[in-house]
């Protein structure tokens, strides 16, 4: 494993960094008001297999969790490429140069629809993409009625009965 170091998350009230040098692994978070704090970890740490253990069940849930009204199929999909990320040895379904790997969204679902063709065979289409050349598909006519009537409707919850009470007196519906 090559030594390196990542900053995780940065933002004005803390910035993690974590620190990888051979087997230990450390991450010093920084707060807004310059305190620190270091979880160093290795794997002769009494909890390193729970944290493995945790890390994987989440990045496995995570890529289920695809747009809403997704299909088993699309959500076998994006767990088939990360366990293929896993196998070749790779944390997630990302490219070399940073741009996320196409696991069955609105635009590969569009795409396969309007074609006829299966989801992989359009997956491996968009692969060819970036991100921008993505979202000039979207501006399609064809592209963005499909996109649109495949699009799952969510309702806004009613508010409780106190809420709605209260916003009846503030407007004077009483």
């Amino acid at each position: 494993m090559n030594d390196q170091v990542i900053t995780t998350k940065e933002a004005p009230a803390m910035k993690v960094e974590q620190t990888i040098v051979g087997n230990d692994v450390s991450f010093t978070m920084t707060f807004g008001n310059g305190e620190k704090r270091t979880l160093e970890i290795n794997p002769e740490h009494p909890l390193y297999q729970d944290m493995a253990i945790f890390g994987a069940s989440v990045k496995l849930r995570n890529a289920t969790a695809l747009a809403k009204g997704a299909t088993v199929a699309e959500k076998l999909a994006s767990v088939d490429a990360l366990l293929e990320a896993f196998s070749n040895g790779e944390w997630s379904t990302r490219s070399a140069g940073g741009e996320a790997q196409p696991t069955g969204g609105l635009l590969a679902k569009a795409l396969a629809n309007l074609s006829g063709k299966a989801l992989p065979e359009i997956q491996a289409f968009l692969a060819g993409f970036d991100k921008a050349a993505q979202a000039q598909m979207r501006l399609d006519p064809a592209v963005a009625a499909e996109i649109t009537r495949i699009k799952p409707v969510v309702k806004p919850k009613a508010p409780a009965a106190a809420v709605t009470s209260a916003l009846s007196g503030l407007f004077g519906n009483q």
